[in-house]
């Protein structure tokens, strides 16, 4: 309903742009929760990584110090 005074028209348009900026701050949010989330998941496979890393330096380190053991028998 459109009022004499354009109050109507004016409350639309208010209300147009609290949506507008809502949807825009839920875009965003969204894709900092995204950009979260693979920076989580990057920080978590970079983990793996060294702590297998670092299971294959122990691995090697207790062969090596096996086979010396061996040699000196």
């Amino acid at each position: 309903m459109l009022f004499a005074n354009g109050t109507a028209t004016s409350w639309n348009a208010q209300t147009l742009v609290v949506l507008t900026a809502s949807c825009i701050c839920s875009t965003m949010e969204r894709h900092l929760k995204n950009r979260m989330r693979s920076k989580i998941y990057s920080v978590r496979q970079q983990h793996m990584d060294l702590f297998l890393k670092c299971k294959l330096l122990e691995h090697e380190s207790r062969s090596a110090m096996a086979a010396r053991l061996w040699k000196q028998d």
